[in-house]
């Protein structure tokens, strides 16, 4: 079993009744592969009714390259719907339902970006869930909680005096409720 990365020697030697010990020496290199994922939102502040972005970043945090990055965002609330809409920040992804495949490798402590679109349909705590995998690693997942507001007001016009004449002045009370 492998319990470290880096350099591993592994020595064996031998000898029987008849001859004296032999040995021999192999070193092995064991890699710890490890990624990370992040989903940040861009728009701090989000309404209903409007579209809101998330930036996703894979970063490569072990000791060897990554390759077959594969990014799943189909975890979110029903307050958000994927607009069908994403862009390519830092490499090529392609994406087919829900999965982004990252187009090439992802050497050691590089990061590959990219910026999904949502619309905004309920208000509330929007949560928003993003995993990612390689061929090396294990999934990890990052979530993101996004509060969404939905502004409504009304106005009212009431009027100071009921009866009115020529000449007179009136006046009339604005109330403006959120």
């Amino acid at each position: 079993n492998v319990l470290a990365n880096g350099t591993l020697v592994n020595n064996v030697s031998a000898v029987s009744n008849l001859t004296n010990e032999t040995n021999s020496s192999n070193n092995t290199t064991a890699y710890l592969p490890n990624m990370t994922v992040q989903k940040v939102a861009v728009d701090e502040i989000v309404y209903v009714g409007n579209t809101t972005s998330f930036i996703i970043i894979v970063t490569n945090t072990g000791d060897c390259n990554l390759s077959e990055v594969v990014v799943t965002d189909v975890d979110y609330s029903a307050g958000l719907e994927y607009a069908d809409k994403y862009d390519n920040s830092s490499r090529e992804w392609t994406y087919d339902n829900g999965k982004w495949t990252l187009v090439g490798d992802l050497e050691v402590g590089q990061s590959a970006e990219f910026t999904v679109y949502f619309n905004v349909l309920a208000n509330g705590t929007l949560v928003n869930n993003v995993t990612a995998v390689s061929n090396l690693t294990n999934e990890t997942n990052s979530s993101n909680n996004t509060t969404a507001y939905l502004p409504n007001m009304t106005v009212q016009k009431i009027t100071v005096d009921e009866i009115v004449y020529v000449g007179n002045t009136t006046s009339f009370i604005v109330v403006v409720t959120n």
